[in-house]
């Protein structure tokens, strides 16, 4: 091989490298631009607001809020312990003659220990919602008073 030869097997190689580097350059400058513009898209995480209330009427609010949530526990406890009966009892009809009606005291029980554990949590949610350092310190002189002995009063 002659120096031009070599010289013109080169050439291409540099111009090879040249190009990749402008397509990496390219490459690097298109993500850059998709990440900021994916941040700008992309709403921020708000704070999560605190809950505004009338003066005086936080603690009402908030065992309102308690009790909604207890009630709905409790009517997803029972609708739990209902489909649970149902299926139970489907399949006992499905499987044998008369099975529903041979079941049902087996089918009962395991519905009714589906209502009960879901429902247990409701007295939690109430407590949740009433144990706070205002409402007990509302409710402490109150207990003061009826704790006394009755002579003393």
């Amino acid at each position: 091989m002659t120096m031009t030869d070599q010289a013109s097997t080169e050439q291409p190689a540099e111009a090879d490298e040249g190009a990749s580097a402008d397509v990496e350059n390219t490459a690097h400058a298109a993500a850059e631009r998709s990440t900021t513009e994916e941040s700008a898209d992309q709403p921020k995480q708000a704070k999560k607001r605190r809950k505004k209330y009338s003066k005086g009427l936080r603690d009402i609010q908030r065992l309102e809020r308690g009790l909604s949530k207890a009630s709905h526990r409790m009517v997803s406890a029972v609708e739990k312990g209902m489909r649970t009966y149902r299926k139970r009892s489907e399949k006992s009809a499905r499987k044998a003659k008369d099975g529903a009606l041979r079941d049902s005291l087996v089918n009962v029980a395991v519905a009714s220990s589906e209502t009960l554990a879901e429902s247990a949590k409701v007295p939690l949610d109430l407590m949740e919602s009433v144990d706070t350092k205002r409402v007990w310190k509302r409710v402490r002189p109150v207990l003061r008073t009826l704790s006394r002995p009755i002579f003393l009063r």
